[in-house]
C-alpha cells in the first residue's frame, strides 16, 4: 500500500493512496498528525534530485491543499527537507511555494 494519502500525476491527476483516517507512512517521526502528499517527478534528465513540477501539478496540488484546508482548518505545510537533514524533496521550500500559489490565485 502507497505510504502516501495523495500523489499527484505528470498531467495532474490527483491519485488517492492511504484513506485520510489511516496512519501514513510518508515521513518518520511525522506519520501520525499529518497527511502525506506527493508529485511525480523530482528527478532531472541527470537523474539528481529537482523541481520537476509543472504547472497542471502546481494547480492540482494547490487545490488540494485548500480541499484539506476545508476539512482541517488552517494548515502547517512542510516538505521532508523541511523535518529532515537526510531528504531533499520536494527540492524546494513549500512555505514559500505555498505563499507565491496564494499571490497567484488572485489572477
Amino acid at each position: 500500500m502507497c505510504g502516501y494519502h495523495y500523489l499527484v500525476k505528470l498531467d495532474g491527476t490527483i491519485e488517492f493512496g492511504r484513506p485520510l483516517d489511516m496512519v501514513g507512512a510518508h515521513c518518520r517521526g511525522f506519520n501520525k498528525h499529518s497527511v502525506g502528499i506527493a508529485y511525480a517527478g523530482g528527478i532531472d534528465e541527470h537523474k539528481q534530485s529537482s523541481n520537476t513540477m509543472n504547472e497542471v501539478q502546481e494547480d492540482s496540488i494547490f487545490f488540494l491543499i485548500e480541499s484539506l484546508a476545508i476539512v482541517f482548518g488552517d494548515l502547517r505545510l512542510l516538505g521532508h527537507n523541511d523535518l529532515t537533514d537526510l531528504k531533499s524533496c520536494p527540492n524546494f521550500n513549500v512555505g514559500e511555494w505555498w505563499v507565491d500559489q496564494q499571490k497567484n490565485e488572485i489572477r
